[in-house]
C-alpha cells in the first residue's frame, strides 16, 4: 500500500530529527496536531501538511486549536511539504511556519465549503518562518522546529 503523503512527511520528519516524537493519532482532541516533539526541554506540536498545488488545507477545529493554544503562548508549528516547479522540474522545500504566522495569515484565508479553509502557500513566506530546499539541512530545521 502507497503511503499517503501526510505519512511520508512524517516518516521524513521523524527519521531525521532527534528528540522524542510522538505521533499524536486525532481520538485524543479534534484539531490535535499530528505530532508533538521534545528536544532538550524544549517542547513544541507540528501540525504536518502537504501543499496540493500551491495551497494549504486546514480545518476548522485546527485553526481553533491553534487560536486556543497561542493565546497560551504555546509552541506549535506548521510544517509544510511545497514542491516548487523550477525550470520544470520538482523541488521539494519544507517550510516551517510558527503557529502565530499561521493566525496572521488569517485575511488570506479561502473558506471552503466543509468549514475547512484553504491557504497559497506563499501567504507563510514571513520573516519568521523557514524555509528549505531539498536536501534539506536537518540541523538548521531542527532549530528552526525547536525555536520559541
Amino acid at each position: 500500500t502507497e503511503m499517503s503523503p501526510e505519512s511520508s512527511l512524517w516518516r521524513l520528519v521523524k527519521n531525521n530529527l532527534p528528540g522524542h516524537l510522538c505521533r499524536i493519532e486525532n481520538v485524543v482532541g479534534v484539531g490535535c496536531p499530528d505530532v508533538n516533539a521534545c528536544y532538550k526541554g524544549n517542547e513544541v506540536w507540528l501540525e504536518m501538511k502537504v501543499c496540493k498545488g500551491n495551497f494549504v488545507y486546514f480545518k476548522a477545529s485546527q485553526v481553533a486549536w491553534f487560536q486556543k493554544r497561542m493565546k497560551e503562548q504555546g509552541n506549535a508549528k506548521v510544517v509544510i511539504q511545497w514542491n516548487y516547479y523550477q525550470k520544470g522540474q520538482r523541488v521539494p522545500h519544507l517550510l516551517i511556519v510558527h503557529g502565530h504566522t499561521f493566525l496572521d495569515a488569517q485575511e488570506h484565508w479561502v473558506p471552503m465549503k466543509n468549514k475547512s479553509i484553504r491557504v497559497l502557500v506563499s501567504e507563510f513566506f514571513t520573516e519568521d518562518s523557514y524555509c528549505f530546499s531539498k536536501p534539506y539541512d536537518w540541523k538548521l530545521v531542527r532549530k528552526a522546529i525547536f525555536a520559541p
